[in-house]
């Protein structure tokens, strides 16, 4: 994952409540301490998946 890719993933990912950023096996991971509903957390995560995923991937 190139450096854009990283920026844009975050910029979706640390506006949510309590939302923080460690790397996890050397690669950025965001957590999340559950205060956001798993109906939002999968609309932002599907919007990341869009952000970074090649788009024959999801079409």
């Amino acid at each position: 994952m190139n450096e854009e890719h990283i920026r844009r993933v975050r910029r979706i990912c640390l506006p949510l409540p309590e939302t923080t950023e460690k790397l996890s096996h050397g690669e950025p991971t965001f957590f999340n301490d559950g205060r956001v509903s798993d109906e939002d957390l999968a609309v932002y995560l599907r919007q990341a998946w869009r952000l970074i995923a090649p788009k024959k991937l999801y079409q």
